[in-house]
């Protein structure tokens, strides 16, 4: 069951030119006695509606082409709640990477400890395959995860660049990004972005998702066309595609309560 009740926090817009006066309510559809927010997500491009769950939140992401597509959006919830509820469940379940002093981070398959260093003043820094943490140990995690999300860029684009020059697919841009709904995209105009959490994958999970976004500079859907590019740029597809599914979820809790 769907309710609209006062919203928790402010609802999401499904439309970039929605003012803050008409946005829409907030949604919640009701499972086992808990309630959780529904937010809405207009993906153009998308060719059929998909829903997500949010690791951290229990938000439930519902993408649909267009807002005229929310009373199928609607339908198809309550179509799928023993999938959701099931999906839930498993975030709950799922362990989360901490970010706490002592701690072994794996970045692109290559571990550092972290090391708490109050007195120091250098704020977070890299030596040694050791993440050192200046400051009071109350914002020792959040510094870490403020930390890997600014150096994933250094990290990602370079590799993004070489593969793209060796395999003739120029992007326009790269951004790095805080998403739960899907690991990377590509524009039509060729911009690409891609999760911060790849970095703390192994290279193979970041090499493939890579891949996938290239292949979209070519071939602006799934076909076989597409299909057949990622499998020549990522020869190791299927397994990458597994480890996901198995560790996704503890990519997207990492560093979170």
């Amino acid at each position: 069951m769907m309710h609209h009740i006062p919203p928790l926090f402010p609802p999401p817009r499904l439309s970039p030119k929605k003012s803050k006066k008409e946005a829409y309510p907030q949604e919640f559809l009701a499972l086992e006695g808990n309630l959780y927010p529904l937010q809405w997500k207009i993906i153009k491009r998308a060719r059929r509606i998909s829903l997500h769950i949010h690791p951290i939140f229990n938000t439930i992401i519902v993408v649909v082409p267009a807002p005229s597509f929310q009373d199928k959006g609607r339908a198809f919830v309550r179509q799928n709640q023993a999938w959701l509820l099931n999906q839930l469940h498993l975030a709950k379940a799922s362990p989360a990477i901490s970010f706490q002093n002592g701690e072994v981070v794996s970045i692109v398959g290559h571990r550092y400890t972290i090391c708490h260093s109050p007195t120091a003043r250098r704020g977070v820094w890299i030596e040694n395959h050791k993440i050192y943490v200046s400051g009071e140990t109350s914002f020792l995690s959040r510094r870490v995860y403020d930390f890997l999300k600014t150096h994933a860029y250094t990290i990602i684009y370079p590799r993004l660049r070489t593969l793209s020059e060796e395999h003739g697919l120029p992007f326009k841009k790269l951004s790095i990004t805080e998403t739960v709904s899907r690991w990377g995209s590509c524009s039509s105009t060729g911009a690409i972005r891609l999760s911060w959490r790849l970095i703390l994958a192994p290279e193979l999970i970041l090499h493939y998702v890579m891949s996938h976004e290239l292949a979209h500079t070519q071939h602006l859907n799934h076909g076989p066309l597409f299909w057949q590019l990622v499998d020549k740029l990522a020869p190791n597809r299927k397994e990458a595609e597994l480890w996901l599914k198995k560790h996704g979820l503890a990519l997207l809790k990492a560093g979170k309560p």
